[in-house]
């Protein structure tokens, strides 16, 4: 009865999401689908430590490898007209509503500048690269910001910058492609960045963080469960109502493997940029671990 007590109570103790944090875009997933059908080695969603703030990474849409060069691609999904000023961009998208006697109203939002984010993500890869292998030396990075069509980007565009349409990637990669061959040594490198664990509320929206702690535990109805998470890709809940005394729960390891069982309690840490987090397994979806394709 405690037990069922205390589930009843973690129904309200779900930590609020934030939005704009959740996992996975239309416009990430179209850029790779363009890309992936061209045969481009392909990294998804990758983080590196912040080089001056503890606690924080910095993230990258898609880095491409190819033919001795890597290509660090932010891709944005903005609507409307956007344009250039002194500390960053303006979007500005026409307003559903009509200001009577002054035609179209339209509003204007001030966002940073995502080419100024792209280009401190090559930068510091690159220098967190070649303190680990100098053959990165030989390697060329480039930074790149694709827009979706649904935005006009005629002033700021320069397919000579790296400011493009998603449409134009694969032949601005073609441009900078260079007949040094490709390194395995590089792909091995690429392939080790950590991607953003991300915890799916039961709501839908997807938290970003690191999950705390190499182990995922939980106790069910015959016991303790252990599972070491590098070994694990997806952990999904099925709740079991709100008089049920377990959920069921799925784990998917790397090796496609799946294991079921009737979880009674657990609860999932994460670290969001600096800040802990404790979400119940009652109160959630599911954890992707390592999220990256």
């Amino acid at each position: 009865m405690v037990k069922l007590f205390r589930r009843f109570l973690r129904l309200f103790s779900t930590v609020g999401s934030d939005p704009k944090r959740v996992f996975g875009t239309a416009g990430e997933e179209y850029v790779v689908g363009v890309l992936s059908s061209l045969g481009y080695c392909l990294f998804v969603n990758r983080i590196i430590p912040h080089p001056y703030k503890p606690h924080r990474y910095i993230e990258s849409d898609v880095v491409v490898y190819s033919d001795s060069c890597v290509f660090c691609v932010e891709v944005k999904r903005y609507r409307g007209r956007v344009f250039k000023v002194e500390d960053g961009i303006v979007q500005e998208t026409e307003c559903k509503a009509y200001e009577r006697g002054r035609g179209k109203v339209y509003r204007a939002k001030r966002l940073k500048d995502p080419m100024v984010q792209s280009r401190f993500f090559t930068r510091t890869l690159r220098e967190m690269l070649v303190s680990q292998d100098d053959r990165f030396r030989r390697i060329n990075f480039i930074p790149v910001v694709v827009f979706l069509e649904e935005a006009d980007v005629s002033s700021i565009h320069s397919f000579e910058r790296g400011v493009i349409y998603a449409y134009e990637l694969p032949d601005f990669i073609r441009s900078h492609l260079r007949s040094g061959g490709s390194y395995d040594w590089v792909v091995k490198a690429l392939e080790g960045l950590k991607g953003f664990d991300v915890v799916v509320d039961r709501s839908g929206f997807g938290i970003k963080g690191l999950i705390v702690g190499d182990v995922f535990k939980c106790e069910s109805r015959s016991g303790r469960v252990e599972e070491n998470l590098s070994l694990v890709k997806l952990i999904e809940i099925m709740p079991g109502g709100l008089f049920s005394s377990c959920d069921k729960v799925r784990l998917t390891r790397k090796d496609g493997f799946k294991e079921e069982f009737c979880c009674v309690d657990g609860y999932v840490d994460i670290d969001v940029f600096g800040e802990r987090r404790r979400y119940f397994l009652r109160n959630i979806l599911s954890v992707v671990v390592n999220s990256r394709i």
